[in-house]
């Protein structure tokens, strides 16, 4: 077990230091009630973590996944002229917390390729700034980045060597509101939006469905880990809890309507066929196949694919990707700044064209950071791809090579 950065004394100590302060700010400037909360909250996060790693690092992440649509619309006055979101103070707090352990730790097993893609890739976005068309707006997202930069440093540190799943279970117990709520949103239909005939897509807490397919992908993976733990082989006549949890979380997946999700569904079905079990991209393959041909909305999102009317999604796509990528043309090099894809959709299309995200992960970092930025974008995910799959071959420890798989 991680030793804590500070000893019980100093952490009731700083808790109730802490607690006097905040409420001496909140009387004696006349500070609002929710800043009064988020001191509170942020107080208690940071000393909990400083106390003890592993439950202050759970605690941010369930936060986190708990208000990801909340934090991005609630905002909370820091001064009479100053706002944050929820989002960007726990992204800020994650950030300084992160820089405090790698001080107090000094531990230079950190500085791996992937880390160093990631500086690569978080320098060039720094650099943007300068040539962003909305400075704010590149701060906020360069924020977001360091925090899921963080995110990850805490995990590759604080996952304990003894016990390398541990990040696995944070992330497994913090889907549990998400996921909830995803149950309440298909019952009552009370999803995101009206498309080709659906009633509602599931988002959970998050902002968005594809956002929130993602996520519940993660907790597909985990628990297939944790199903193939103890055996190099996936055992469909053991665990039965474990898969009435699967088949909850696919659909759950089927029902945010992602095509993105179900293709990274499907290629991840293949990995586990190489590695572990032919026979799981046979039943992946004949369950989806049932789910289009029994499910309507489904069957129309996926003819959309190959066969797209002009008003489907996939026809605005290749429109959207033809768009931006003319006005990537106009600054290749330097780009209009990290973060500032609606600002320059907007500012070009005017406020009123429609959806101005660029659903292309490449193609909009290429438009917010240049050319230069598209590819350290794709040399970081290059470089974690190539990691995990030279170090899968490399280890003899089937938990290792599991974790690795899931990764």
């Amino acid at each position: 077990m991680i030793k804590g950065l500070i000893s019980k004394k100093t952490t009731g100590f700083l808790l109730t230091g802490g607690l006097l302060i905040a409420l001496i700010i909140g009387v004696v400037f006349s500070q609002s009630f929710s800043l009064g909360i988020a001191l509170v909250v942020i107080l208690f996060l940071s000393v909990l973590f400083l106390y003890n790693p592993y439950i202050g690092l759970f605690l941010l992440l369930f936060v986190r996944t708990a208000t990801d649509r909340i934090g991005n619309n609630y905002s909370i006055d820091i001064g009479r002229n100053f706002s944050l979101n929820v989002n960007a103070l726990l992204g800020i707090l994650l950030i300084g917390l992160t820089v405090i352990y790698l001080i107090f730790k000094k531990n230079r097993k950190v500085l791996s390729w992937v880390t160093k893609a990631w500086l690569l890739y978080l320098l060039i976005a720094s650099v943007s700034i300068f040539f962003s068309i909305e400075k704010v707006a590149s701060i906020y997202e360069l924020f977001r980045l360091l925090s899921i930069f963080a995110i990850f440093l805490l995990g590759y540190l604080i996952a304990s060597p003894k016990k390398p799943s541990l990040i696995f279970k944070m992330i497994l117990w913090s889907s549990v509101i998400p996921l909830c709520l995803a149950s309440y949103q298909a019952l009552t239909e009370t999803g995101m939006g009206r498309i080709a005939g659906l009633k509602n897509r599931l988002y959970g807490t998050f902002s968005d469905p594809n956002s929130f397919a993602a996520f519940v992908l993660i907790i597909i993976a985990i628990i297939v880990y944790f199903i193939i733990q103890k055996k190099n082989k996936l055992n469909f006549n053991q665990n039965w809890k474990a898969y009435s949890l699967l088949i909850f979380l696919v659909f759950i997946l089927t029902a945010t309507f992602s095509r993105g999700g179900w293709l990274a569904l499907i290629i991840f079905g293949a990995l586990l066929s190489i590695f572990k079990n032919p026979k799981i991209l046979l039943v992946l393959a004949g369950s989806l196949i049932l789910i289009t041909l029994m499910v309507t909305p489904v069957r129309n999102r996926v003819e959309d694919v190959y066969n797209p009317p002009i008003t489907s999604s996939v026809y605005w796509r290749f429109q959207q990707w033809d768009k931006m990528y003319r006005l990537f043309l106009k600054q290749p090099f330097t780009g209009y700044g990290l973060g500032t894809e609606i600002n320059i959709h907007e500012k070009e299309f005017g406020f009123y064209a429609g959806n101005p995200y660029t659903h292309n992960d490449i193609l909009k970092n290429a438009l917010e950071t240049g050319v230069f930025g598209a590819l350290a974008y794709i040399l970081l995910l290059v470089t974690t791809s190539t990691t995990l799959l030279i170090s899968y071959f490399k280890t003899k420890n089937l938990n290792y090579k599991n974790i690795f798989l899931i990764i």
